[in-house]
């Protein structure tokens, strides 16, 4: 089999999430700023779960509900992990930074999208060449419209380099306007979100002198970026958890609450002002909003534990779930996909649950193929179907799937597009994709899907 040059993916997990009726709460997509390389085209194998596994409830109190389709008004901040908290700063309204200069050079306007109807869809495909060339390209809903974050090497073919880092915004998924670059050569940019406070970029800082540990970011504009990864909190051994990625300390994942900003990932972090941070109790590894509270999910070997709170601060463990699961919250309740088998397409069974404590097994919906993380827009999941270009959107309950073959584009005798990610925002359904032919680049599918 022939190479193929791909950029790294970018990696996947729960995120604190929002869809159009829920304000203030960031989806995170997680930025690829590592080498891009040539590799054989063959998928890599995870841990297969079979029609065999089953799904137990251990709880001890309800998962907030996530049932009404609009979230109700903010409350006013209150107690939590601080006994008197200050209050939190006023809102802030992010604007585009004036021209940014890349260390590339990116098209002067970027050209038009390709229009396909395939199956009564109609899809719009933005190459590279739509993509001010970027090499690698992410997109998420936030309060509203639309983040992205895109990266660009200088490498060719059989090499590696550290990618520049550039964050942009759109009201539609379709026209981006870049906003600046991101913080420049982390050890790794895990997760980018916007706040009422300003914009956050976490994840591991590489210290020649003390070594990884947890980085963070604070911009007003998308442009100019603070570090506040020096204060003590984050420091190796402090504030831990017990999660752990790689070894390293690092920070997976921020998310807004009624009376502050929370971080997960090696340790739990908590601020009211976006500034200064304290050590936090146990917080999940993945949070996602619901309209009366959050919902957390730990993994393990053994399963998934389900985790429940009200304020986003203080957690209840609520359930469990056997089995290497994916798990996300639809208008209804909860759903669970079992993992599948890149290298084959297999039968995995779906779950649902009105509450996190009483599952149904629905069956294989999906037909035989791979499905890995579901994601979420707060009323239906959605997965991608890698054994075959399409995407899979869930009902409000999960218990009814429904899947949309896509238009990729064939490789010319190399790797096609190969969809990678799923995103929602009201109607709008945005796959993310790494561009056909011998060299990967970006490459974004656009729909609307009532």
């Amino acid at each position: 089999m022939e190479p193929t040059c791909s950029t790294p993916r970018h990696k996947s997990g729960r995120t604190a999430r929002q869809n159009g009726a829920m304000p203030r709460f960031a989806l995170i997509f997680l930025a690829a700023l590592s080498a891009v390389s040539c590799t054989a085209n063959a998928p890599t194998p995870t841990h297969a779960v079979g029609p065999s596994s089953s799904v137990v409830a251990e709880q001890s109190a309800p998962l907030p509900s996530a049932s009404p389709a609009r979230a109700p008004a903010r409350p006013s901040p209150s107690a939590s992990a601080q006994s008197t908290p200050p209050t939190p700063s006023p809102s802030i309204t992010i604007t585009p930074a004036s021209s940014p200069t890349p260390g590339w050079t990116p098209y002067g306007s970027p050209a038009p999208s390709e229009r396909t109807v395939l199956d009564g869809t109609t899809w719009l495909r933005l190459g590279a060449e739509s993509l001010y060339n970027f090499d690698s390209f992410g997109a998420w809903p936030s309060r509203g419209h639309w983040l992205g974050s895109g990266s660009h090497s200088n490498c060719t073919s059989n090499c590696a380099s550290q990618d520049d880092g550039w964050l942009l915004e759109s009201d539609d998924a379709i026209s981006w306007s870049i906003l600046g670059q991101l913080p420049p050569s982390p050890a790794a940019l895990l997760d980018i979100t916007e706040t009422e406070l300003g914009l956050f970029a976490v994840g591991t800082l590489d210290d020649v002198d003390s070594g990884d540990h947890a980085g963070i970011w604070r911009s007003i504009d998308g442009a100019t970026w603070t570090s506040l990864s020096d204060q003590r909190v984050f420091q190796p051994g402090q504030c831990q958890t017990g999660h752990r990625y790689d070894e390293r300390t690092e920070i997976r994942l921020l998310y807004e609450t009624p009376s502050g900003l929370v971080a997960t990932g090696t340790g739990s972090w908590f601020s009211t002002d976006g500034d200064h941070w304290t050590c936090a109790e146990h917080v999940p590894a993945e949070v996602e909003a619901v309209a009366n509270g959050f919902v957390g999910f730990d993994f393990s070997t053994n399963g998934t534990t389900l985790w429940s709170s009200h304020d986003g601060v203080n957690w209840t463990q609520t359930g469990s779930i056997n089995g290497s699961v994916s798990v996300a919250t639809v208008r209804d309740g909860l759903v669970a996909v079992t993992q599948g088998d890149p290298r084959i397409g297999t039968y995995q069974p779906v779950y649902t649950s009105p509450d996190g404590k009483a599952w149904s097994d629905i069956g294989f919906p999906f037909k035989p193929a791979y499905v890995s993380t579901i994601t979420s827009s707060g009323q239906r999941a959605a997965a991608v179907d890698q054994s075959d270009p399409a995407i899979w959107l869930s009902s409000d309950d999960g218990n009814d799937w429904k899947s949309y073959a896509l238009p990729t584009h064939p490789g010319d005798g190399f790797a096609g597009d190969e969809l990678n990610q799923v995103e929602q925002l009201g109607n709008t359904v945005v796959v993310m994709a790494s561009g056909a032919g011998n060299r990967s680049t970006a490459a974004v599918f656009v729909a609307q899907i009532p």
